[in-house]
């Protein structure tokens, strides 16, 4: 009952000879270990559906920052073109491909050659080679099909560049092949400043049929994209390859890897997989980049045996920098030695402008982190740093945007350097450098400030679907709760006003506090809540009133106002009768993580009755079993064993339910029934006999012994399952021994 929803621990696995699964150096080019990225996807297959050989062109530009997953999603996106009938051909540029020539004899040679292995053949049926199509593009006499590569050779000679030639012959190809080509362009920003490049695929784009083209590059593709294909803009599809933008993602990023391998995500990670992707989520910045460097230094600690599961620690930190600096010789990343040599002053300064960085402005990033009420330093010495880091190449103002001048990994040492050497973390809401944009800044030191003030007062921060929750959705909830809505089932917003009654301890009346931070034509609104005893008023707070002073000075507003809800007097029978899907499991998680910190404060009676309050919503293994447990504890012997019993039907492995029969052979050993004991101990030992336990280390069970007065229970930590079972047995074996010469016959 320390961690998590049961008593088991984590086990050993086998993984010295294993590869390390974290690649964070190349692209994802396995489906198994792609994450997240559904809507870009989404919107690349609308395109690919609407292809057809008498389409139009379809135009698309994947853009973003350098390792932010832009090759990894043309990937997936090329396997998807290929799952829709199209052709798919990959072109890689580098920077000798900026010309027109260069260029498109490039994309040319990538199309026949896919082409080619598509089985394309002439009007005479013989196949079209890329050798020979290559030969004829270096100037040898051929007798080919195809116009463009007599084209190709007289333009690398000095010639006219033929964009016919080349038109003529991209029909032919998609027709002979009987059906579209999707052309994916790899680091197409190094054509962005040859205006010839450009001008051709425009006029491409006008009258060509049957293709996509799809140009992927860094942001310094945009701008003259917009300003050579301004009349075609409508045609063009924009989607843009941002950062991770929740933890989920950054879970699915971390697990599947291991999944591939055949690693028990919840064994690597000690069941605690969900608390490392919401820090690493902060750590990373959201970058996939960063969350899989982070994993690989995870796992090549793990398995040296430094640590007992992935875990982010201090150490790993260092670990991660050996990676970043390894084998550079003096003078290479100098951006690495620039950040190492800032004292404690400049870095904090560093990481309040770099905030959002390439995103907001050196005011914006200020106004938001005076937002947080935490400022360690002012802003005239903050201002005065920029100067410096600006004429060093630190970072770099653009438009009136800081951006950082290093890449993605500078960027990813500076960030973890920084956390360590000042002690910052992204989840008490300190400026790290990141790329976040206004909007967010300004929650994540909302948020920041609301806990520090909830720390003084009696309240909680509410928690949200998500950064940007519109306070019309909140009223959505209330209206639910108070009766003003009979809409059913309950919505989500209702199931954060259910979690503020029951972790305000079921108040009369709960207070929720809306707190409002407008800047910059943004707005941003958190809340607070608290028991109407508690009388909290935010408003007249005095840290907070000085907060939204400052605030004001700069030119934004801070405001709070407080709502009064009572609590209606059906609240548990409303939840269990409106509340459906995963709004229930949501309520019934509120239920269940409070009986955890009740347990942790003591009150074993107030975390049995909140897990029994769970259950009601959600009958799932790990609540019913932990209902057990809690029952036990407080020697509920029979509530223990009816739900430990009930917790073994629901188990979906073996371990699971030879726990539960173990724990309700010992409730009902306890209670005197010493047969019913030994009958669910030995399916607990069939179910270990059928298959060996994976995780035999339970961080606390219950054990029994036999005494004079009968059997009593203790609670034992760091208890193996298996001896257990076996000492149980023996526990039972002694009970009917003695009760056998009580009654004169033979066991």
């Amino acid at each position: 009952m320390d961690k998590g929803s049961s008593q088991r621990k984590g086990t050993t696995v086998r993984i010295n000879d294993m590869r390390n699964p974290y690649d964070y150096g190349n692209a994802v080019s396995d489906p198994r270990l792609f994450a997240g990225r559904r809507e870009e996807l989404d919107r690349l297959g609308r395109v690919f559906d609407q292809a057809a050989l008498d389409a139009p062109v379809g135009l698309l530009a994947v853009h973003g920052e350098r390792a932010a997953g832009k090759t990894s999603l043309l990937n997936m996106a090329a396997l998807m073109a290929r799952d829709r009938g199209l052709l798919p051909v990959r072109v890689h540029l580098v920077p000798g491909d900026a010309d027109p020539v260069g260029f498109f004899g490039k994309v040319y040679e990538e199309l026949v050659g896919a082409a080619a292995k598509a089985g394309l053949t002439g009007e005479d049926g013989a196949p079209v080679t890329v050798r020979a199509v290559r030969r004829t593009m270096g100037g040898a006499v051929g007798d080919l099909p195809l116009e463009f590569p007599e084209a190709y050779a007289l333009a690398a000679a000095g010639g006219r560049f033929s964009e016919l030639a080349l038109r003529t012959d991209l029909e032919w190809l998609a027709s002979r092949l009987g059906r579209p080509v999707a052309l994916f362009v790899d680091e197409a920003q190094l054509v962005a400043e040859s205006d010839d490049v450009l001008s051709v695929l425009r006029a491409l784009g006008a009258v060509l049929r049957g293709y996509v083209f799809v140009l992927a590059g860094t942001p310094d593709l945009l701008e003259r994209v917009h300003r050579v294909f301004e009349h075609l803009l409508r045609q063009f599809e924009y989607v843009r390859v941002n950062r991770f933008q929740h933890s989920g993602e950054v879970l699915e990023c971390i697990s599947k890897p291991l999944t591939a391998v055949g690693i028990d995500v919840h064994l690597a990670f000690g069941h605690a997989e969900h608390e490392v992707a919401g820090d690493l989520f902060e750590l990373s910045d959201g970058s996939p980049y960063g969350a899989l460097l982070y994993c690989h230094a995870m796992f090549e600690r793990w398995r040296a045996g430094a640590e007992e599961y992935m875990a982010l620690t201090p150490a790993l930190l260092d670990h991660t920098h050996q990676i970043l600096t390894a084998g550079l010789a003096p003078g290479e990343r100098p951006v690495l030695a620039k950040v190492r040599g800032l004292d404690d002053d400049e870095l904090l300064s560093l990481n309040i402008l770099g905030a959002g960085l390439h995103e907001v402005s050196a005011d914006d990033a200020w106004f938001a982190h005076t937002v947080s009420g935490k400022a360690a330093t002012t802003r005239e010495r903050v201002f005065g740093h920029l100067s410096r880091f600006v004429a060093d190449g630190l970072l770099e103002i653009r438009d009136g945007v800081v951006g950082f001048a290093g890449g993605m990994p500078e960027r990813i040492y500076a960030r973890s350097w920084s956390m360590r050497r000042l002690g910052l973390s992204p989840h008490d809401g300190h400026p790290v450098l990141g790329t976040r944009p206004l909007d967010q800044l300004l929650t994540a030191n909302l948020e920041r400030l609301l806990h520090g003030v909830c720390k003084e007062l009696d309240a909680q921060v509410l928690p949200t679907c998500c950064p940007g929750m519109h306070p019309a959705q909140l009223d959505q909830g209330v209206a639910q709760f108070t009766g003003v809505s009979r809409s059913k089932p309950a919505n989500i917003y209702a199931a954060y006003v259910h979690r503020a009654v029951v972790w305000s301890g079921y108040p009369a009346a709960v207070d929720i506090t809306a707190v409002r931070c407008s800047y910059g034509g943004e707005e941003r609104v958190r809340w607070i809540y608290s028991a109407d005893t508690a009388d909290v008023d935010l408003a007249a707070d005095p840290g907070f009133a000085a907060v939204a002073a400052q605030a004001a000075e700069l030119g934004g507003e801070l405001t709070a106002e407080r709502l009064r809800l009572p609590v209606r007097a059906d609240f548990a029978a409303w939840v269990e009768a409106t509340s459906t899907g995963d709004e229930r499991d949501f309520m019934s998680d509120t239920h269940r993580n409070r009986s955890f910190k009740l347990y942790g404060a003591g009150d074993r009676r107030g975390a049995l009755a909140e897990m029994e309050a769970a259950q009601r919503l959600t009958r799932s293994w790990s609540v019913l079993n932990t209902a057990a447990y809690l029952a036990l504890s407080l020697g509920d012997h029979a509530t223990a064993a009816v739900r430990a019993d009930e917790a073994a039907e629901l188990a979906e492995t073996n371990d699971e339910a030879a726990l539960s029969r173990y724990n309700a052979a010992i409730a009902i050993l306890a209670s005197g029934d010493v047969a019913g004991a030994r009958r669910r101990l030995a399916e607990a030992v069939e179910y270990v006999e059928r298959r060996p336990l994976v995780n035999d280390d339970m961080a606390y069970l219950f054990v029994p012994r036999l005494t004079g007065g009968g059997v009593l229970l203790s609670e034992k930590p760091d208890v193996r399952l298996g001896p257990a079972l076996g000492a149980a047995l023996a526990v039972v074996s002694a009970a009917e021994e003695d009760a056998a010469q009580a009654s004169g016959s033979t066991p």
